[in-house]
């Protein structure tokens, strides 16, 4: 059963690839059985704010639990500048 479901999407995929070479760039009529997907255009609530790199590399070097000191070769590299 599992086997001739993915034959039978693997031939519609193709069909519908077919179909694009064609110049027919409607939408498949098949995939509408397939659930919306989410809109990831829209940014999650907790992510309202912007983030550099730099920030998320100071949060990183910082936190209590980062056992390990950060070389100054790593901050010059990921920074561009020396550590504070």
């Amino acid at each position: 059963m599992l086997l001739r479901e993915c034959a039978k999407a693997r031939l519609e995929g193709i069909e519908s690839q077919l179909r694009n070479a064609k110049g027919d760039y409607s939408l498949d009529p098949k995939a509408a059985r397939f659930p919306p997907s989410p809109d990831l255009a829209q940014p999650a609530a907790a992510s309202n704010k912007d983030v550099t790199l730099d920030a998320l590399f100071k949060k990183r070097r910082d936190h209590p639990e980062n056992k390990r000191t950060v070389s100054q070769a790593t901050v010059r590299r990921m920074t561009g500048r020396s550590a504070p």
